[in-house]
């Protein structure tokens, strides 16, 4: 009866109470969700439009699902941002939704990772690289699942909404390049 006469007497306690009890990976994790940016100012790179060198198209988020696909014209465009480990994270500008590699995914014949947009989770398969040549960038997985593979337009496809996917890097495609504009 005394330590809920206690508790009663320092309603502060059992707060303290919970929070220990809570486990810190899920703090955390909470943590460390940002809200979705309502501006086009990313920290690494901002609104910028990704367009595919071998077919002209733009990387964009599909119309109809949570597939990145091309497009031959977008208004969509993106913002590379860094999370506390310093991964690259790119949304689509103004959204919460980010690029995400789809290990396993099979989205196209023949081919056994594709791209996605889904919400910002931190995880793996949402961290990326830049290997940049000037405006060309060719843009690397840091998923230890993705085997470091790139985003690829394995066909040089100039038709609307085709699906990208990963693939191993080989700096001499040009479908796996994209040109940077804004």
């Amino acid at each position: 009866m005394r330590r809920i006469c206690n508790l009663i007497l320092y309603p502060g306690l059992a707060s303290v109470l919970l929070a220990v009890g809570t486990p810190a990976a899920a703090m955390a994790q909470s943590a460390a969700m940002p809200t979705a940016p309502d501006t086009c100012s990313g920290s690494v790179f901002s609104n910028t439009k990704l367009q595919n060198v071998a077919s002209d198209n733009y990387l964009a988020e599909s119309t109809s699902d949570n597939s990145a696909v091309l497009y031959t014209h977008s208004n969509q465009a993106w913002d590379g941002y860094r999370d506390s480990a310093g991964h690259v994270i790119i949304y689509r500008c103004g959204t919460n939704d980010v690029l995400t590699d789809g290990v396993n995914s099979h989205c196209r014949k023949g081919y056994g990772d594709c791209v996605y947009v889904e919400a910002y989770n931190d995880s793996q398969d949402q961290w990326w690289s830049r290997i940049a040549k000037g405006n060309i960038w060719d843009l690397q997985t840091l998923d230890t699942k993705g085997k470091s593979h790139v985003i690829d337009d394995p066909l040089s496809s100039r038709s609307e909404g085709t699906h990208v996917v990963m693939e191993p890097y080989n700096s001499a495609r040009t479908n796996e390049q994209f040109r940077v504009t804004s």
